[in-house]
């Protein structure tokens, strides 16, 4: 059975997905704008339904853009950018977001937020 198959039996109606809404570069953008704690949703739909080659009613290049954005949130939350969270929007409908995470400052970037006083004191 595949998973079109399943989808449409469990559901009793067959998945229509919804249409990627945004492209690699949206995304990138969407997550460059992003501040700890907010979301970026990057799919709404079944994403393994919509990444899967035989299952997908999407053309191939929208599959290919949900399989890249989707590839490219999970190497971010692998990497400590963010986390991914799945929300349940209805029957066979979800909302997939990455919740960007708060990075910790590195030293040069802690420096910079010193005051001048603490940097006079620190040369002396």
């Amino acid at each position: 059975m595949s998973t079109a198959e399943f989808a449409a039996e469990t559901f009793g109606r067959p998945y229509v997905p919804d249409v990627p809404f945004m492209g690699e570069r949206d995304f990138y953008r969407a997550v460059a704008a992003a501040t700890p704690g907010s979301s970026v949703t990057y799919h709404v739909g079944m994403l393994a339904v919509d990444r899967d080659l035989l299952a997908t009613s999407l053309s191939p290049e929208q599959r290919r853009t949900v399989h890249e954005i989707a590839h490219r949130a999970a190497q971010l939350a692998a990497t400590g950018w963010g986390f991914l969270v799945q929300r349940r929007l209805g029957t066979a409908r979800f909302a997939y977001e990455l919740v960007i995470a708060r990075r910790p400052l590195s030293k040069r970037s802690a420096r910079a937020m010193l005051t001048p006083p603490e940097l006079l004191a620190e040369a002396a």
